[in-house]
């Protein structure tokens, strides 16, 4: 996986922005730590929120 940190991009890789189920969960954590999990649900479409 390829990051441009001043790029702002991630180059995909067979269509994924991220290889393999570790490495995207890795960033899925990444981004809710940064961001904050009431952050992330409130980014959520409304039908998600019904489960």
């Amino acid at each position: 996986m390829k990051f441009g940190i001043y790029e702002n991009k991630l180059e995909l890789f067979d269509g994924e922005a991220l290889h393999g189920d570790e490495q995207r969960d890795k960033m899925l954590l990444m981004l809710v730590y940064n961001t904050g999990l009431q952050h992330f649900i409130d980014l959520l479409p409304e039908e998600s929120k019904k489960y």
